[in-house]
């Protein structure tokens, strides 16, 4: 089960990355108008509730 919440944890991490990662290589209007660059950020919202709700920690 710890081994599980490391995966789940290693997922967070990641899309943390990812989305301080997001306004060093957009601005604001970039981000507006790239309907990729949303949807890249709204997922990565999902993933990290999903892993946090089906990890132990929760």
């Amino acid at each position: 089960m710890e081994n599980d919440n490391l995966v789940y944890l290693r997922h967070i991490y990641e899309e943390l990355l990812y989305l301080i990662d997001v306004p060093k290589r957009a601005g604001y209007d970039e981000f507006v108008n790239n309907p990729d660059l949303r949807r890249g950020v709204v997922q990565s919202l999902e993933v990290m509730g999903e892993a946090e709700h089906f990890s132990v920690l929760s």
